[in-house]
């Protein structure tokens, strides 16, 4: 409205001076046309960085209108941030808790491994023990040939160990880490390598007390020995297992 007022006293003051455009003394017609050029083109320019339209015409509603709407989109999006951090730290607590039930279940889970890692080590007489470290992602067995001298001897290089020895440990990891895997099926394959018949017949004496105890799974086991004998040696009724014989192979 300013730059309006100025632009009309502009040609106000030609008339008034001089009686008009072709009056003595007043301005040229080409003067005024200059004039009324300049002053429009101030007025664009004062209207396009005020946000104005091209035409002229007064934007002042316009830009009030959409002040009105920029501060509506704005507390819409202030609702919507308000909304999303809140959720945030509901996801957040919750990732929490999980990860502190997760760290008690390692736990438990690691102590119970223990316990049934000593009693299957017990079978023949054996001690040991196991040590996890979970932020390093390290397991480490300790095992001692002798229970009762399992403070003096204990190692954790199994290759110090006897075969027999060494096969019994593994297997008593084995099953003594089964219960962190909750699958249908279960195989086992030589275990027994290196392992004389005393070790085979408390191997397969364990291996079947833990099959039948559960009985909703499958376990299979890969063996290149005759168990026949073994099954009666280690107290296990045949009829527990179903043993399929693969021809031998016939070389050429």
């Amino acid at each position: 409205e300013g730059i309006r007022a100025r632009v009309a006293s502009q040609f106000a003051e030609p008339e008034a001076a001089g009686g008009g455009a072709g009056s003595s003394g007043g301005e040229s017609v080409e003067a005024v046309q200059k004039r009324l050029q300049k002053m429009r083109a101030a007025l664009k320019k004062a209207e396009h960085l005020a946000g104005g339209e091209n035409r002229g015409e007064t934007t002042y509603a316009a830009l009030l209108q959409a002040q009105r709407e920029a501060e509506r989109a704005m507390a819409e999006h202030e609702e919507q941030i308000t909304a999303v951090k809140a959720t945030a730290k509901v996801v957040e607590d919750s990732v929490q808790e999980r990860y502190k039930f997760h760290r008690r279940f390692l736990k438990a889970q690691g102590v119970q491994a223990v316990s049934d890692f000593q009693m299957h080590l017990s079978r023949r007489s054996m001690g040991g023990s196991l040590r996890f470290d979970h932020k390093e992602d390290v397991l480490e067995a300790q095992v001692a040939p002798r229970a009762g001298d399992a403070a003096a001897r204990s190692t954790t290089a199994l290759r110090s160990l006897s075969g027999g020895e060494q096969a019994f440990s593994t297997l008593s990891l084995v099953l003594a880490m089964w219960q962190l895997s909750a699958t249908p099926m279960r195989a086992l394959d030589e275990f027994d390598k290196n392992m004389d018949s005393s070790f085979q017949a408390a191997s397969l004496k364990l291996l079947f007390e833990i099959f039948r105890q559960q009985p909703g799974r499958q376990f299979l086991i890969l063996t290149p020995l005759d168990y026949s004998s073994l099954f009666r040696e280690a107290g296990v009724d045949e009829r527990d297992a179903v043993i399929h014989r693969m021809p031998d192979v016939v070389r050429h």
